[in-house]
């Protein structure tokens, strides 16, 4: 009981000597956690610029998920640049293999027409 009693007397003693009295409540509350935070360190940095990264791939990755349903859909259409393209590249290297072998079939027989002409009239002449 004797600390009860010391404890208000000097509680009244303080409040007496303080100049406004007891501060009120909104500003005690306002001084509290001012000055509370963590000095930038390595590691909670590190945790601000991975957030970070991560916010920019999750924007790379929906950016290639709208290309490719982009890519999808015009693939579904069937794009005729690309489908039709391939057959006739194709039908030209043909023709131009075929004739290519045509062009040597010709000038073989025509040389080998010239050869045989040639050694039909002619004879060999022999050392005397």
């Amino acid at each position: 009981m004797a600390a009860a009693v010391t404890v208000v007397v000097g509680s009244t003693f303080f409040i007496a000597r303080t100049p406004g009295g007891f501060a009120p409540a909104k500003s005690m509350l306002a001084q509290v956690g001012v000055v509370v935070g963590v000095a930038p360190n390595p590691y909670n940095t590190l945790n601000a610029q991975l957030s970070q990264e991560k916010t920019q791939l999750d924007m790379e990755a929906a950016d290639l998920a709208s290309q490719k349903a982009a890519l999808a859909s015009q693939a579904a259409k069937g794009s005729p640049a690309s489908s039709s393209a391939v057959p006739w590249y194709l039908m030209v290297a043909v023709g131009i293999a075929a004739f290519f072998v045509g062009l040597s079939f010709h000038l073989g027989a025509r040389r080998e027409r010239m050869e045989r002409g040639m050694g039909q009239g002619k004879e060999t002449p022999t050392a005397a």
